[in-house]
């Protein structure tokens, strides 16, 4: 063999070395990735949600909002309020998103400054646990929230839902009864007449407008210890499917120079609605 010529044995020693070594590396990273995502928490609320509790302790109070069917409620001291839906399930999906990954601070002593000392701290419980939500991020593009342990992170969202005392708040802003296409017949009565409207075979309505009103009716608010006096010009609504009938009412309650339009709800709610809705729901009596 000549001089300076490399051996055959050489080469796949630096081969089999190479090799090693990478594999090695990879071992390495492998256990460093794994770690990592362990270190990093799972969804922060991963249980199921069927209740939300949301305390302000500065105002020594708290909203409560539970699950009843296919549904939700706020429960307030004097009984259940129908609340809405869609914005308590938006709610749920927004706290269910929330991670707990990097800490930002873990000196308790300067916890007040990310706005989780008892005034102005809000406290959600749900699914089991607890957590403390204070101020906005400066840059708007978060929330300072401790969990379990004594830890301030950031988290993204500004959890609105969670800055808001008012119960009412949750209240349901619609009346929905069932969905359009169930629909059968529509029935108004009030003052010794009656009107009813059937749908059409082509699957419209002789005043769709109603139809459109009754299965979907705006409130504006809760009408709490309310009750209609002998002067209130009540009416009844029926709305008619092949399995129930929904039975509500309407009415206008007017004392001096005040009204106000009511609608009862199934449960025994009253709620106020605007003129315009009362006189579409009513008029087609005249």
């Amino acid at each position: 063999m000549k001089t300076g010529q490399e051996k055959p044995g050489n080469k796949y020693w630096w081969w089999s070395t190479t090799a090693l070594v990478l594999a090695g590396l990879f071992l390495v990273w492998s256990k460093n990735s794994n770690e990592t995502k362990t270190n990093k928490s799972a969804d922060y609320f991963n249980g199921e949600i069927n209740q939300i509790k949301i305390g302000f302790p500065k105002q020594a109070k708290e909203n409560i909002i539970a699950k009843e069917g296919n549904g939700w409620v706020v429960k307030e001291a004097d009984g259940e309020v129908p609340a809405d839906a869609e914005m308590v399930e938006r709610a749920v999906e927004e706290l269910k998103e929330i991670r707990l990954e990097d800490p930002v601070s873990v000196n308790k002593e300067k916890f007040g400054n990310f706005g989780l000392s008892d005034d102005e701290k809000v406290v959600i419980e749900t699914g089991g646990k607890r957590l403390e939500v204070g101020k906005m991020t400066e840059m708007m593009d978060g929330t300072y929230v401790k969990g379990d342990e004594d830890k301030v992170y950031k988290i993204d969202g500004i959890l609105e839902f969670a800055r808001v005392s008012d119960q009412s708040y949750w209240y349901q802003k619609k009346i929905k009864t069932v969905e359009p296409e169930k629909i059968k017949a529509i029935v108004v009565g009030g003052f010794g007449k009656s009107k009813e409207f059937r749908k059409k075979e082509d699957g419209g309505w002789e005043n769709q407008g109603l139809a459109d009103k009754v299965t979907n009716l705006p409130v504006d608010r809760l009408l709490k210890n309310f009750s209609p006096s002998k002067n209130s010009k009540i009416y009844k609504l029926e709305i008619l499917t092949e399995e129930k009938k929904y039975v509500l009412e309407l009415g206008r309650e007017t004392k001096g120079k005040e009204t106000t339009d009511w609608i009862k709800d199934e449960k025994g709610k009253y709620w106020q609605i605007n003129g315009e809705d009362f006189n579409l729901l009513t008029g087609v009596l005249n």
